[in-house]
């Protein structure tokens, strides 16, 4: 997301102004209903007219929002980034595969393909013997015992879509690992189903209703075997078709936008930290200057009522001084 920011009026966040101070305006205050109270809260009034504090304010709360926001941005991008690789392999024009490989890859192909083909006949008789749907239709019971090739097939075709080196080799890590645990389970189960008839502690393991269980473990350990090793066998014939040698080290396109948009996020987040700073400066100053303009405008108020009190007793002495000399006789 492309952030725009409001133009301000550069000399917004500047100098703080502070409203004149008049003695008219205080001593009309002084004489009001509000005994000078007024003053004090024109005084305010007109400092806020002056200053941008809203402003500042509003600018600040914006400015935080918008960063909070591009830091999430930033860190998906970022987990984005992680498995994305900087470079990415090309096949070389004209090369070619050496023997070794070639014949390697016709190894692991016909000891996959085996395997799929054991696993298939075993599941197909399975099919035959345990569902009437498939009792007279053998064709259908061999179709039915295909899919565990067509996930073996899929397993590696989603490997394929991982453009990271190491989620594909996390992932490749993890399909090998379950298809060794399936298999070692497969092997005990193997072991107790078709063990000779020796009248030990084995054979009577599959005898009653530990029967069925071992069997539906047998089955369900082929099919994880099926398609958990033919997965790692078929990456192993990729490896070796796309040998590391017939390619060459690219940059990643894909990569170079990510890192392009991470740092225009960042110029992005610092526009948005700068103009929290020059407003919370703003408003640090407002709050300095608003509280100097109430003092200055409580000492004016002192004042005109020390000049008021002053003119009072003045006022009074020349009214007692021409009180008392009126000699008239009042008879």
């Amino acid at each position: 997301m492309n952030f725009t920011f409001p133009e301000l009026d550069p000399h917004a966040f500047g100098e703080i102004k502070r409203p004149p101070r008049r003695d008219s305006e205080v001593h009309a205050a002084l004489l009001g209903p509000s005994n000078g109270e007024s003053y004090l809260t024109s005084q305010d009034s007109g400092f806020s007219l002056l200053n941008h504090i809203e402003m500042a304010a509003h600018a600040a709360s914006k400015a935080v929002a918008d960063a909070a926001k591009l830091e999430r941005e930033r860190y998906a991008l970022e987990r984005k980034l992680a498995w994305t690789p900087a470079t990415v392999m090309r096949p070389i024009r004209g090369a070619q595969l050496t023997r070794l490989n070639l014949i390697l890859v016709l190894l692991l192909s016909a000891a996959g393909a085996l395997g799929m083909i054991v696993s298939n006949v075993v599941l197909t008789g399975y099919a035959l013997q345990s569902s009437d749907l498939f009792s007279n239709n053998r064709m259908g019971a061999a179709l039915f015992a295909t899919l565990p090739c067509l996930g073996a097939i899929a397993a590696k075709c989603f490997e394929q879509r991982l453009a990271s080196p190491d989620a594909r080799w996390f992932y490749g890590v993890a399909v090998f690992a379950l298809g060794m645990t399936s298999l070692v389970v497969w092997l005990v189960a193997a072991a107790i189903t078709f063990a000779p008839d020796t009248g030990g502690s084995i054979a009577l393991l599959t005898q009653g209703r530990n029967d069925g269980l071992i069997n539906i473990i047998l089955l369900v350990t082929t099919i994880f075997c099926d398609v958990t090793l033919g997965a790692s066998i078929l990456s192993g014939v990729g490896d070796l078709l796309s040998a590391k040698q017939n390619f060459k080290s690219l940059p990643n396109a894909s990569y170079g936008a990510l890192v392009e948009e991470k740092l225009r996020l960042e110029r992005a987040i610092t526009e948005c930290q700068r103009r929290h700073a020059e407003a919370q400066d703003y408003l640090s100053r407002a709050a300095a200057g608003r509280e100097l303009t109430r003092q200055e405008a409580l000492h004016d108020l002192i004042r005109a009522r020390e000049l008021w009190t002053q003119v009072q007793a003045a006022a009074l002495a020349f009214a007692t001084a021409i009180f008392l000399s009126n000699n008239e006789d009042m008879s």
